[in-house]
């Protein structure tokens, strides 16, 4: 749905427009397009505010219910995916964000405390072969070939790119399953 400007330029039709069944929608980004002498041309601008519906505000009201019945409980994984599900809605949600922060703290010192130590070098326990019987995805595979036996768990986590939570997890599924084992000795760095 467009509509013409006076300068005879189409522009997207507003964020707020209905859908098909009436209902409120947002569009994404706003592109402007423009005639001009050499073609068209494709001009980016800021969508306007998503307004928050009655039913977004009860979701989140509901999502947000259940975050602190999982914290209450201490299930710091639930409560971590509903606080990121909350974030992705509304982005400055203030309890969601403290209780993202907590549940990672919670997640990864738990974590640590299965793998021993950040600054333990793993080495891979298991033969090519056995591996593939693992059925893993292609994240834990990416972090199992960055397991060279010199890299300390601390640097798989920073050359993986990952949230370190997520990467302490697959670091601790992949020890779990045993596929890979760390020396009892540190990795020493003068």
């Amino acid at each position: 749905m467009t509509s013409k400007n006076r300068a005879g330029s189409k522009q997207p039709a507003s964020p707020a427009d209905k859908g098909p069944w009436g209902e409120t929608v947002a569009s994404g980004p706003v592109i402007a397009v423009k005639s001009n002498a050499l073609g068209l041309k494709l001009v980016h601008t800021e969508p306007a505010a998503r307004p928050v519906t009655p039913a977004a505000s009860g979701e989140s009201a509901e999502l947000e219910k259940r975050m602190n019945e999982r914290m209450n409980l201490h299930d710091f994984t639930g409560a971590l995916q509903q606080a990121e599900e909350i974030l992705l809605a509304v982005p400055s949600h203030g309890p969601a964000t403290a209780v993202r922060d907590e549940c990672r703290r919670a997640l990864q010192a738990m974590h640590l405390s299965r793998l021993g130590n950040a600054a333990l070098v793993p080495g891979v326990l298991l033969p090519p072969d056995e591996i593939i019987w693992l059925g893993l995805d292609h994240r834990a595979g990416f972090v199992l070939s960055q397991v060279d036996g010199t890299s300390s768990y601390e640097e798989i986590i920073e050359v993986s790119g990952m949230e370190r939570t997520e990467c302490l997890r697959i670091l601790v599924q992949l020890a779990q399953a045993g596929a890979i084992g760390a020396s009892d000795a540190e990795k020493g760095h003068g």
